[in-house]
């Protein structure tokens, strides 16, 4: 059953899908302070992120947002 997960389509869509989810939390934390003074927005660019990943170790991601 492992083995069917071990594709590397799947690993570039799990990857994918992580580097969405990144941009989704920092959308929603932008839109959950959107009345907070002084509040600085944050943004995940998702192409950049996903080639930074695809030229990385094939199981290493480390999405962050700012």
């Amino acid at each position: 059953m492992d083995r069917l997960f071990e594709n590397s389509t799947v690993n570039f869509l799990s990857k994918a899908l992580d580097c969405r989810t990144a941009q989704h939390k920092a959308i929603a934390n932008n839109i959950a302070n959107v009345n907070t003074p002084a509040f600085k927005g944050t943004e995940v660019a998702f192409k950049d992120q996903l080639q930074m990943v695809l030229h990385s170790e094939p199981n290493e991601l480390n999405l962050k947002y700012n």
